[in-house]
C-alpha cells in the first residue's frame, strides 16, 4: 500500500465496498481501490471472495476491468483491490442512464406518432 499516493479517500461507493482514487507513485499513472470489508462474512464467502479476486487478476480483456494488484489486511479485516480507473460511473449508472435514453426515446416516438395521427384525421 507504500507505493500508492492517495488521492481521494472517498472516490466513490460500490456494491460491495468503498472505492478511494490513488495514485501508483512510480509509474504515476491513476488507478482506483476498492476496500472490502470480510469481518461479518463466513469462512465459505471469504474464500469466495478470494476466489473472485484471483479470477479477476488473471482476466485481462479491453472489456473487462483490470486488477492489477491486491492487498489483504487481516487486522483490520479488508482486502484492497487496485484496479483500472475507469471513467462514466460504474455499471448501474451506466444501466440507469440507458434506461432514461430509451425511455425518453420512446417518449418522442410516442409523441411523434399522435401528432401523425392526428393530422391523418
Amino acid at each position: 500500500m507504500e507505493n500508492y499516493e492517495m488521492l481521494n479517500e472517498e472516490f466513490g461507493q460500490g456494491s460491495y465496498g468503498k472505492v478511494s482514487l490513488v495514485r501508483h507513485k512510480v509509474s504515476g499513472k491513476q488507478m482506483v481501490w476498492k476496500k472490502t470489508d470480510f469481518g461479518g462474512m463466513s469462512d465459505k464467502q471469504k474464500q469466495q471472495l478470494l476466489t473472485e479476486v484471483h479470477i479477476l487478476m488473471e482476466l485481462k480483456h479491453e472489456n473487462i476491468v483490470r486488477c492489477y494488484d491486491k492487498f489483504v489486511d487481516k487486522k483490520n479485516k479488508a482486502i484492497y483491490l487496485v484496479m483500472e480507473a475507469l471513467s462514466g460511473g460504474d455499471l448501474s449508472q451506466l444501466i440507469s442512464s440507458y434506461r432514461n435514453t430509451n425511455e425518453a426515446a420512446e417518449e418522442k416516438r410516442e409523441k411523434s406518432q399522435r401528432s401523425t395521427d392526428c393530422e391523418s384525421e
